[in-house]
């Protein structure tokens, strides 16, 4: 599974549309569409906001060699 598919899977356990993302974002459904499908990767600006808006770690999205802990931010 790749950091597509993991932003992917996560953003469908918390209910979140691409729309929904894209807008606590600020950037297009398009762009988060490219990510998941692994097109373009996201910057690390753009990585970090993913992580925090998903409740989870840079390092879980990117590599998901260890569990997810969710942020201290939700």
């Amino acid at each position: 599974m790749g950091l597509g598919e993991r932003i992917k899977a996560r953003r469908g356990e918390l209910g979140l549309t691409q729309l929904q993302l894209a807008q606590a974002l600020g950037v297009t459904p398009q762009h988060i569409s490219v990510i998941e499908k692994e097109k373009r990767s996201p910057s690390l600006d753009s990585l970090a906001k993913l992580a925090h808006e998903l409740g989870v770690t840079t390092d879980f999205l990117i590599t998901a060699n260890r569990p997810y802990y969710p942020t201290q931010y939700q």
